[in-house]
């Protein structure tokens, strides 16, 4: 077992909400940009050397786009956003991983330096590492281990998110880093041009 783990946030793209972008450009298209950021994500993700797993919005499924053989999948667990990645977290360190870093799907411009980046920040002794959004939240979180502070009393869809999870790192004195800023895909302004409709 290798002692970082890469965990990825996934949800199908057929039962991805989102509704802004669905209301500007429609459910077929808003559901074809969704495929599109998963693949990446997917791509990205099979050529790291890192140990990786899925945890799944909705039903766990065997034999789909993420290889049985290179990822180990999980269903999420929790009433919101905060608790189903703590629980993720929790549950990575339980199996004895050092360092996990938790991704999305959603997000335009993720590649592979950014998350080896990341976990080689963890492995050089940095306490915590977060991927910026524009749009206030962030698409990374990396941790050498559970801070509970991190996932309580939080607006996971507000434009507070990241400056609320950075006070977070400055109270409890971690040593933190931070990644490129990139963006979520939300609406139909954040689509980049390849993806406009």
């Amino acid at each position: 077992m290798d002692k970082n783990l890469l965990v990825i946030f996934y949800t199908d793209p057929s039962r991805e909400a989102k509704p802004l972008l669905k209301s500007a450009i429609g459910t077929e298209k808003t559901q074809a940009v969704c495929e599109y950021l998963v693949e990446t994500v997917r791509t990205v993700a099979d050529g790291l050397p890192f140990d990786k797993a899925v945890f799944y919005d909705g039903p766990v499924t065997t034999e789909d786009r993420w290889d049985d053989s290179q990822y180990v999948k999980q269903p999420q667990s929790g009433q919101d956003r905060g608790e189903r990645m703590q629980n993720a977290f929790t549950w990575a360190f339980s199996a004895g991983y050092k360092n996990v870093c938790v991704i999305v799907t959603d997000c335009h411009g993720l590649t592979s330096e950014i998350i080896t980046r990341a976990l080689e920040f963890l492995d050089e002794g940095g306490d915590a590492i977060i991927g910026p959004s524009k749009d206030g939240g962030y698409y990374l979180l990396g941790l050498n281990r559970v801070y509970p502070e991190l996932f309580v009393e939080k607006s996971w869809d507000s434009y507070t998110l990241l400056d609320d999870t950075l006070q977070d790192f400055e109270r409890l004195e971690l040593q933190y880093g931070k990644l490129p800023v990139l963006v979520r895909i939300n609406e139909k302004r954040d689509l980049p041009a390849r993806l406009r409709f």
